[in-house]
Order: C-alpha cells, then structure tokens, then sequence
C-alpha cells in the first residue's frame, strides 16, 4: 500500500511528520535530506531575532514600490482599483506559505520568492 506524505513548506524547509528536510543534490540528481530539527529550530530562532533588530531600518515603501512597479499595466490599474474601491475596503495581508507575499484582494504581490 502507498502511503501519501503532506509536506508543508515553512521557511525554507520542506516539513513532513515532523521532520524536516532540505533540497540537496547528489550525482546531479535532487534529494530529500532530513536535516536535524533542532539545528533548525535554533536557526529559526536566529533569524526571527535578527528579523526583530532590524526590521526598523526596511523602508517599506521603497520595497513595495519595486515589486509593484514589475507588475503589468493591467494589473498595476487592477490592484489601483481594489486598493482605492469606495464601494469594499480590501486588507492587505502577508502570507508566509510558499512564498512571502501580500494579498490584496484576489490579486498576490509577491514579496519572496
């Protein structure tokens, strides 16, 4: 019988039953590693902090300006439309599954890739 495994991606790290794996590559093939779950945790633990001490200097702004301005004309008028909408107010929110992006709406600004 086979047994299908859900991976969840989750900074970086591909997570499975609890444990986690990374992309390695071997004789030019790619492979699952399980990589110690405490290593990662203590990485992750690093970055958040590091994250913390130094978010105050990211302009905000700035970035989201170059992101929107690889967006197409079309859909530059459309994220426009749903962010000045007088008729729903739409909530920007960063996602932090796949990727880290925005949602606006039904539109995706990706932050991350």
């Amino acid at each position: 019988m086979e047994e299908n495994i859900e991976f969840e991606k989750k900074y970086n790290y591909l997570i499975a039953n609890g444990k986690y794996y990374e992309w390695k590559s071997k004789d030019g093939k790619p492979i699952l590693e399980i990589v110690d779950k405490k290593k990662v945790e203590e990485r992750i633990q690093k970055a958040k902090e590091i994250a913390r001490k130094i978010k105050y200097g990211l302009d905000a702004e700035t970035v989201l300006t170059e992101i929107i301005m690889q967006f197409t004309d079309k859909d530059l008028k459309k994220l426009y439309g749903l962010v000045n909408s007088k008729k729903r107010k739409y909530k920007a929110k960063t996602r932090t599954h796949h990727c880290v992006d925005m949602k606006v709406g039904k539109m995706i600004i990706p932050l991350v890739d």
